[in-house]
């Protein structure tokens, strides 16, 4: 019959022991079978197999205990092969018809008499055991004595108290041997209630006596150093030996507090559940644990330093994420000494809300790719700020929103992997400005139900006049609705680029409009416009050679008092551009800024949107030259910039430029450099640096300024970038950059003559 698959030296057998008399009549039965035949040949055959037998029994050649139980198992050099019971009543063991080879004997031991089993010739581990030669025909007799183990005993007990039941019912502790060469084997002992111990039978060797309770106090050795990092001498058992130990373990550093739920009207409940974390001052997890039932908590085993106590609860409690607030001299931090037991650190969770909701597409669950992202609004910045971006949907295209704090949310949804599906807000608005707010309750998880998406197309429009000025007049309606003044309107020569280019991106830090007139006259659509927005401020960009005496006097009628009227020209076109930026940046400062040429437009103008969106100017240089003039420099140093974002190539602006850039800046890793092959393609890699996800997107003539210098806050207000085009096609960088950036209307600046209807329909170049 199969043995056991791995030796074992003592414990319980696999198989646990015949009766002798069952034994003796499969014997018998089994010798008939295998009889010689009354009929076979007279002649006897050469034997082909070899018997082992023997005799098992107590130290001192007794037989044993008619209590125990004795076993032998046959090894080759591989596994167990076979095993028999040793005979109770005479101490015999045979193995019969064994095939000549090499074996190990292993002999083993069930009983209360302290015996232990062992290998042939008193090896007590395998790696001991000698091999016996089994001959065929021959018969190998080998006799055993088992011995008397070593024991272990004494009392574990703590240094601060008595040890109590553990979680699994009582405290343990475990004995390792750790011998050269072999494997540890453990002998797990139970404590009593009184704390002491007694180990099972040992064989002898050296060991490492290992001592533990639970997770509550230190594992240590038998010499009362911490277990992990113990050099003393090892433990040294022989036959028979009793050991006696007395242990004092020392107590491992501990948190332990409360969490409840708090409603808002002041009832609470504890918290039960997973989430609880002990979290370092370098933001990594020491520890983590979960709550009791009765809202309690502790922690072990705790790494001696200062901690932030956190709860991330699991959603279906609706509860929101909580901290450990703390007090004394540093709030919300808990320092955890060596040995140290924390406790009363009690921690109050507030109820929230959450939403669910199933996203499908043509009538079908969107299985994978689906997504939504949520704003929550701010009445202290009256705004609405991100909560959660990019949060993936989950089976069968399911929406489960974290638990949010009660109050109103944007909710957008999404395909994150097919583009020609199109997102919306809830409840079916395609622009943020048309949505539906969700309203969380606390205690609540809503069911928004099915969420259904359509095919992605867009919208496009086209603000434009019957020239420039009506169009900077067209532009300036949509930015300014009636009924609100305009804080600023910059006033630019419609004809001459340099004195306005620096303007648009001023006028968008204002949240002002850019309008645009010849040298000596206001035009009528422009000065009906100016009644219309009642402006609290205009700036003239540039001397009385782009925007006359005449014109400047004649612009003080549209403002509260003369005062209100500023003309900000130099005498060069860079004189001009800095005295912009200075006026409109100096106050606050701006630590990111653009830089452009200002011997052309359409990197400026590019430029201008997304230097907006990151609150900062466009500074405009002589890209020519070998390094920043001096004046530059100190308008840099002045505002305060830390990154440059340059826009346009070499043959715009000079690395002799730009390395002057990154010595004002404090290195090359705060300058970026953004170009391309063709002012179309500069234009949309700096919309790509800047803009990420944007509703609108705006284009713009590439061949002229003034459309795409009006549009410049219009596009600010939006939150948009301006993509420059031809008049007869839209380049590939820019429509690539319109679909990646998830935009849904494309808005045209400017007439079909700046603008033919090929743009309008979105037909791409080439």
């Amino acid at each position: 019959m199969p043995g056991p698959t791995a030796p074992q030296i003592d414990g319980d057998p696999h198989v646990r022991p015949r009766h002798p008399r069952f034994l003796a009549v499969l014997a018998a039965a089994i010798a008939f079978v295998l009889a010689p035949s009354a009929l076979a040949p007279a002649h006897a055959e050469e034997p082909t197999t070899g018997t082992i037998t023997g005799t098992v029994t107590g130290p001192d050649g007794e037989l044993l205990s008619s209590d125990d139980w004795a076993g032998v198992t046959l090894q080759n050099a591989y596994s167990s092969i076979a095993w028999v019971d040793v005979d109770p009543e005479t101490g015999t063991y045979a193995f019969a018809n064994v095939s000549p080879g090499s074996y190990r004997l292993m002999f083993r031991y069930v009983g209360n008499a302290g015996l232990i089993g062992e290998y042939w010739s008193d090896a007590y581990y395998e790696a001991d055991a000698p091999f016996v030669q089994v001959v065929a025909g021959e018969t190998l007799t080998l006799h055993t004595r088992l011995e008397r183990g070593a024991v272990v005993r004494g009392t574990l007990t703590g240094s601060t108290a008595d040890f109590g039941p553990n979680k699994y019912g009582k405290p343990r502790a475990s004995i390792n041997a750790l011998r050269t060469g072999q494997v540890p084997q453990n002998r797990i002992v139970d404590l009593a209630e009184d704390g002491t111990f007694t180990s099972k039978p040992l064989p002898p060797g050296e060991y490492r006596a290992g001592f533990s309770n639970g997770p509550y106090w230190t594992t240590e050795d038998h010499n009362g150093e911490p277990w992990a990092s113990a050099t003393g001498a090892p433990l040294v058992l022989t036959l028979g030996a009793v050991i006696d130990l007395d242990i004092v373990l020392d107590p491992v550093p501990a948190v332990a507090g409360t969490v409840t739920v708090i409603d808002s009207d002041g009832t609470s409940q504890p918290y039960s559940g997973e989430g609880l974390r002990l979290v370092s001052e370098n933001g990594d997890t020491d520890r983590a644990g979960s709550v009791w039932p009765t809202g309690t908590f502790e922690v072990h085993g705790v790494t001696p330093g200062s901690y932030t106590v956190r709860v991330e609860p699991h959603r279906s409690t609706l509860a929101l994420p909580g901290e450990w607030r703390g007090d004394g001299i540093r709030p919300g931090l808990l320092d955890v000494d060596e040995g140290e037991w924390v406790s009363g650190i009690d921690i109050e969770l507030r109820r929230g809300g959450s939403f669910r909701a199933d996203l499908t597409y043509a009538g079908q669950p969107i299985w994978d790719g689906g997504m939504f992202s949520i704003w929550r609004y701010d009445e202290t910045e009256d705004a609405y700020l991100p909560v959660v971006l990019d949060q993936p949907a989950g089976w069968r295209g399911a929406v489960t929103a974290p638990v949010l704090e009660p109050g109103r949310y944007a909710v957008h949804f999404a395909s994150s992997l097919d583009e020609s599906i199109g997102g919306e807000f809830w409840q079916d608005a395609r622009y943020f400005a048309a949505r539906t707010d969700v309203v969380v309750e606390e205690g609540i998880d809503l069911d928004l139900g099915e969420v259904a998406l359509e095919p992605r197309y867009f919208d496009v429009g086209r603000l434009g006049g019957t020239d420039r000025f009506a169009t900077a007049v067209e532009i300036s309606k949509a930015a300014i609705e009636d009924g609100r003044r305009a804080p600023v309107v910059y006033v630019a020569n419609a004809f001459n680029f340099p004195d306005a280019l620096a303007a648009g991106p001023a006028a968008m830090h204002a949240g002002g409009v850019v309008l645009t007139v010849p040298a000596d006259r206001i035009p009528p659509v422009v000065a009906a416009e100016l009644a219309r927005i009642r402006p609290e401020r205009i700036v003239v960009a540039g001397g009385t050679g782009s925007v006359s005496a005449a014109v400047f006097r004649q612009l003080a009628a549209y403002v509260d008092d003369p005062a209100d009227l500023d003309r900000l020209g130099g005498a060069t076109r860079y004189d001009t551009a800095r005295l912009i930026v200075d006026d409109a940046f100096g106050e606050d400062g701006a630590p990111t800024a653009f830089v452009a040429t200002a011997a052309n437009f359409p990197d400026a103008l590019a430029a201008g949107p997304a230097a907006g969106a990151l609150r900062g100017p466009v500074i405009l240089v002589d890209g020519a030259a070998r390094s920043v003039d001096a004046a530059t420099a100190a308008l840099i140093s002045d505002l305060g910039v830390t990154d440059v974002l340059i826009a346009g190539g070499p043959g715009s602006v000079s690395g002799g430029v730009e390395a002057s850039l990154a010595s004002l800046v404090g290195g090359s890793d705060h300058v970026v450099r953004l170009a391309g092959p063709d002012r179309y393609a500069t234009a949309a890699a700096v919309n790509g640096a800047v803009f990420d996800e944007t509703e609108y997107a705006l284009i713009a003539s590439g061949t002229g300024f003034p459309d795409a210098l009006a549009g410049g806050p219009l596009a600010g207000m939006l939150g948009a970038p301006i993509h420059l085009s031809p008049g007869s096609c839209i380049p590939a960088s820019a429509a690539a950059g319109i679909v990646d950036s998830g935009v849904l209307g494309v808005l045209l600046l400017g007439g079909p003559g700046a603008l033919g209807a090929s743009v309008e329909s979105l037909t791409l170049c080439g």
